[in-house]
């Protein structure tokens, strides 16, 4: 419990940086600062992480390096900005007494936070069953303001979370996790649910002993899955378009999601071969692609930015092999240690943002940046609370 009024006011402050996914940025990141400001202001110099945890900075220094060695691209300040949450993150979290409060509110609000868009759909909105899922998701990121993909993220992670979480009474995980999960189908993120599904499974593969029980619920797993791709229409509608891939363009053509993805990822890989060692620094990515994507004829390519779609191209792309190799390094070296320290919540959330990374670049926008720090610095120092 909260000692002094300090803490109540950080612990209140908690509770509202824990509903990141749907407050607008502004709100979270000032909600983030006046925590760092408390910790600061209680902890004064024993707030800052010691110098041997610096590792966890890693992507950050990449980041800055690939910006400095290129000569501080102007458009590359965006992307610097941004890991400015990660810093915060990293030194608020050291010293926090309020990880699991976090956690628990993360869980609650992604709660509330499905059931209010349920119930938008259901009393305000209601849709056709034509084209369901696209319709869901449209309307999601035109009323709520929040990429439906993002959303299918945070409650996947939240439903995960829900499960592994000990102090979770079974009446809060039999209300939660189908909520959850219900909506995280609904929002259609082709990855999040493959991950989800992923760390699920081996979740329940690690707390069953019988090797019958465990090939059963594997088995039961891809049976599950398989038989909605193919009969739930909101599920096979988003990964019908599986079925022909293609990135031969004629013009005039309406592009699927998939077949952006596809040419988007093309044109990165093409990219990353001509600058495979070195990169174009950070902030001229952007240009780099577009050069490619004319080559496609395609309108659809520039009504928005669109970048590489995939983490680690990012990586590779803008700070070259060696940029590529200590994300992958930072990757392996947080999983590594949790599952050495039994951290199991940090070592399932590596392999899913490691999952989720194949196809979206999370740590180029708000919502993935705040997912990531706050979860791999705040399990990172879960267990140091507990001791």
């Amino acid at each position: 419990m909260p000692k002094s009024w300090l803490e109540r006011v950080e612990l209140l402050l908690i509770y509202v940086l824990a509903g990141f996914v749907f407050w607008p940025n502004a709100i979270s990141s000032i909600c983030l600062i006046l925590l760092l400001g408390l910790r600061l202001l209680q902890k004064r110099k024993h707030a800052f992480p010691p110098l041997k945890e610096s590792w966890l900075l890693l992507p950050l220094l990449a980041v800055l390096g690939a910006w400095i060695g290129f000569g501080f691209a102007s458009d590359g300040m965006r992307e610097i900005q941004l890991w400015a949450t990660w810093l915060a993150a990293f030194i608020y979290f050291k010293s926090s007494p309020f990880h699991r409060q976090f956690t628990r509110g993360f869980v609650i609000l992604s709660f509330f936070q499905a059931i209010a868009v349920l119930a938008y759909f259901t009393l305000a909105e209601p849709l056709s069953t034509h084209a369901f899922s696209q319709s869901f998701r449209d309307t999601i990121e035109r009323v709520f303001h929040v990429h439906p993909t993002f959303l299918s993220a945070a409650w996947m992670w939240a439903a995960f979370l829900t499960l592994s979480q000990p102090k979770f009474s079974w009446r809060y995980k039999v209300l939660f996790i189908p909520t959850l999960l219900l909506l995280s189908f609904l929002a259609g993120g082709k990855m999040p649910l493959i991950a989800g599904a992923l760390i699920f499974v081996l979740f329940g593969i690690s707390k069953i002993k019988s090797w019958k029980h465990k090939v059963l619920l594997v088995a039961a797993a891809i049976a599950i899955f398989g038989v909605n791709v193919v009969f739930n229409p909101l599920v096979s509608e988003r990964f019908s378009e599986l079925k022909s891939p293609n990135i031969q363009f004629t013009e005039g053509q309406l592009l699927t999601s998939t077949e952006l993805r596809l040419g988007i990822w093309n044109c990165s890989w093409q990219s990353v071969q001509q600058h495979w060692l070195l990169g174009v620094g950070t902030g001229n990515t952007r240009v780099v692609l577009e050069d490619c994507y004319r080559n496609y004829g395609q309108v659809e390519f520039f009504d928005t930015e669109f970048n590489t779609h995939n983490q680690y191209m990012h990586f590779w792309l803008s700070g070259g092999v060696l940029s590529l190799l200590g994300f992958l390094v930072f990757l392996i070296v947080i999983a590594y240690r949790a599952w050495q320290e039994k951290n199991i919540q940090l070592f399932y959330f590596c392999l899913f943002f490691a999952l989720i990374c194949l196809t979206e670049n999370y740590l180029s926008r708000q919502f993935g940046m705040m997912l990531a720090s706050f979860f791999v610095v705040g399990l990172s120092y879960q267990n140091d609370q507990s001791k």
